[in-house]
């Protein structure tokens, strides 16, 4: 790659990333894609298992014994 098509691709990316917006997922014609982005992606609710989660997340992590794993 020579430096000409770095210094290309280097503007295009940083004038893409400065241009782009982001819809929201408006303009997702699949519904199982708008599905994805507007409920999974952009939800900044907590659900009520979260907190159980994350402690017995947490719980598992501080534990220093082996765990025995047979397929």
């Amino acid at each position: 790659m020579t430096l000409m098509n770095r210094i290309y691709s280097g503007f295009s990316y940083i004038w893409h990333q400065l241009s782009a917006w982001n819809t929201g997922g408006e303009g997702i014609h699949s519904p199982y894609l708008f599905y994805i982005v507007r409920m999974l992606l952009y939800d900044s609710h907590s659900y009520y298992c979260f907190a159980e989660i994350e402690s017995r997340r947490q719980a598992m992590l501080n534990r220093k014994d082996t765990l025995w794993v047979e397929d």
